[in-house]
Order: structure tokens, then C-alpha cells, then sequence
């Protein structure tokens, strides 16, 4: 299942391989956001994009292969943030690193 949505700063956000459409691989415009640094109030954001309330949970994501490019990465919202992208990251994060841990998607889990 996938659920997505456009924001006004461009940023389409979407949740792919879940068991339900309100949790999955967090994806902006297409690319995975890495998992380093993701938390709670960073999965609220990206739910809250989706147009649901909030998130009931947050995770590690499914591993990509070596060279992907996450298109976030170090996310550090607040969690009163209406877009991932007024949070602090780094932007187009290159994972060349063979250690699996650089290379996990973050997950979500949204709640009405």
C-alpha cells in the first residue's frame, strides 16, 4: 500500500510497504529517508503531511542497497513542524558505506 501527498515546498511524501496505508518506508519524492537520527516527533511530521494526527510509533525501515541516496538524512524536527522540510537534515545523503546501519529507511506508524 501506498499513501502519498504533495506539500507546498515540493516535498511528496509516502508511505510504501506496509501492512496498512497509515504505516510503511517513509519516502520523499521518490527517495527513502534515512534512518540515523529519526524519532517520534520526526515520524509526527511526516504523518501530519499525510493528513493524519500524529504517529503512534517510529523505526527502522527496510535496508537499500550500498549507493543509494536517501533524500534526507539526520532529521530533527521538533515535532510542531507542519513539513519535513522546515526541520533541520541534511539533504541528498549518500550511503556508500557497506555497514548496514547507514543504509536502513525510516518507518512510521500514523494514527487518525
Amino acid at each position: 500500500a501506498v499513501v502519498s501527498t504533495q506539500s507546498t515546498w515540493g516535498y511528496r511524501v509516502q508511505l510504501k510497504g506496509g501492512n496498512s496505508l497509515k504505516e510503511g518506508d517513509v519516502y520523499i519524492n521518490g527517495q527513502p529517508i534515512n534512518s540515523f537520527g529519526w524519532d517520534l516527533k520526526d515520524a509526527k511530521v511526516a504523518c501530519k503531511m499525510l493528513g493524519f494526527s500524529g504517529a503512534e510509533s517510529f523505526g527502522y525501515g527496510n535496508y537499500h542497497n550500498r549507493y543509494t541516496y536517501f533524500k534526507m538524512y539526520n532529521v530533527a524536527c521538533t515535532g510542531e513542524e507542519d513539513n519535513l522540510a522546515d526541520c533541520p537534515h541534511t539533504v541528498n545523503y549518500y550511503a556508500s558505506s557497506s555497514y548496514s546501519t547507514y543504509r536502513r529507511g525510516a518507518w512510521v506508524k500514523c494514527v487518525y
